[in-house]
Formats: C-alpha cells, structure tokens, sequence
C-alpha cells in the first residue's frame, strides 16, 4: 500500500488511468484520419469549382428568373390580392389622310312617284263644232267656270255625236255610260240650241256625279232615295222625266241646280236642300 491505499485499490486507481490513456490515444488516431479526409475532400472541391465569377446566391438567382415586370411582395393576412387588369387592346393609329379637294356637292332630290288620280274629262271634250251652235272650247269653258273641277272626276271624255240618239226605238239626247264613263250628246234636229246643249251635258254630268257618290258614300245615296220615295208620294218631281227613276231624278235635279235653281227650290226645298249642302258644299247659283 503506497500513499495510504491499499495495493487493490491502486490497481484500480491505475487501471483506470491506463484506459484513459487509450482512449486518448484511439481519439488522436480517428483524429488524424478524419483530418486526411477533409484535407482530400478539400482538395477535390479545389478542382471541381470553375474559376471566374463567383455564382450568385440561390435566392438572386431565384429572383433573376423572374420577368423584369414582376413584382415579389410576400403575401400577409393585411394585403389584400390585385386582381390582374388585363392589357389595354391595341388601337392602331389612323395613317394620315390626304386633304380633301373641295368640290360641289350636288343633291338630286328623287320627286316621289305620284299618286294616280281619277280621270278627270275637262280636257276631253270634242265634237261640239259639228253642231253649229256651240263650240268644244265653249263647253269646256262653260264647265270649268260652273261647276266644281270634283264633278267631272272619273268621267273619261265628253263628246257631241251630229246624229240622233235612241234606244229601244225611243230617241235621246243623250247618255252616259257608267262602264266606259263616257257621255255621249247627240244632236235633236229642230230643237237644238245651245242651251239644250249645255242642259243635256250637266244632265248627263249628274249622273256621273250620282255614281261617284254611289261609289264613296253611301250613306248620302241612301239619303237621296229617301228623297226620291218622297216625291213619289206629294209628286215633287222638278219633270216628268225626273219620277222615271232615282236616278233621273238625281241628274233632273242636278241640272235645275245649276240651270234653273229658283224652278228646284220651289219644287222641292229639300231637294235643293240636298244639292246645296251636299254636292255643292254651299255654292248656289
């Protein structure tokens, strides 16, 4: 026992520096060969890496990918999300144009088609030199002063016959042809004159006036049939000719009006009536 232990307890004491030491010695040796290692390693990392510029970090070469308009921003609860615009359509601009040389600038104004209009016989009248009393000229004349230019609507041609007339072995002085809208006058020999002439044509005229209201208004020829049953009853009738029918009646009348305006009156007030307000639309002779 040396320094006050026992010779079990030195043995212990020693024994367990003794295992220190080859620790320390094991430690060294891996020590050693992990520094050759990295001594290799070193040296192969020396010949791997390229000379020139140093690469850039991995976040620069990160950003340097992205498009030179893009903008990082790191999202937070905070920033609400843009919402993309799209791009603005391309506008071409208009090349220059060259300057306008003024000119004239002339409008044609197409006139609209006219309406066709009924026939109207004032311009349609012959045959009446032939007589020897009275001109073609004159009868025009005559109508255009006297009677409302509407009357003589829808009659096609006026025009004097120099031979007499008839029908069913009776004779006439003349007639008018609803289907033609024609007015023949024929002449009577010894009774004649310019004034039979001028009362056969507005008689005749009458009649066209009669159909042109038979055609358009019907409520008014209703009212002149009225007109016609009455007189069949007092005997009103401004001729005996007039109570053959409503129609002479109308063309009697008619021509009285005009020619002899005091005789209807007197006869037949309401027939006067009628023509007056009616078919003259006021206008007395």
């Amino acid at each position: 026992m040396k320094g006050g232990f026992s010779a079990e307890e030195e043995q212990l004491v020693y024994g367990d520096r003794l295992l220190s030491n080859l620790q320390i010695i094991i430690i060294a040796f891996l020590t050693g060969i992990a520094c050759l290692i990295f001594a290799a390693i070193a040296g192969t990392a020396l010949f791997l890496v390229p000379t020139g510029p140093a690469a850039p970090p991995a976040e620069a070469a990160a950003v340097a990918v992205l498009p030179a308009t893009a903008v990082v921003t790191p999202l937070s609860a905070a920033t609400p999300v843009a919402t993309a615009t799209p791009a603005p359509a391309f506008t071409a601009t208009p090349l220059p144009q060259p300057t306008a040389i003024p000119t004239k600038v002339v409008v044609t104004t197409v006139q609209p088609t006219p309406t066709p209009t009924r026939a109207n016989c004032i311009n349609t009248i012959s045959g009446f030199e032939t007589s020897g009393m009275i001109t073609s000229a004159e009868v025009q004349d005559y109508l255009r002063t006297t009677l409302p230019a509407g009357h003589l609507e829808n009659c096609r041609v006026i025009r004097y016959i120099n031979k007499p007339g008839g029908v069913h072995g009776q004779g006439m002085a003349g007639n008018f042809v609803p289907g033609y809208r024609e007015i023949n006058i024929y002449t009577t020999g010894e009774y004649e004159s310019a004034t039979t002439i001028l009362d056969t044509v507005i008689h005749e005229l009458g009649h066209n006036v009669h159909n042109n209201i038979r055609l358009y208004n019907y409520d008014l020829d209703v009212a002149w049939a009225t007109l016609y049953r009455d007189s069949q009853q007092d005997g009103t009738f401004v001729s005996d000719y007039a109570g053959v029918s409503k129609f002479e009646d109308f063309a009697e009348s008619y021509m009285a009006y005009v020619r002899y305006a005091r005789i209807l009156q007197a006869v037949s007030p309401p027939k006067y009536e009628f023509m007056r307000q009616n078919v003259f639309d006021g206008r007395e002779y």
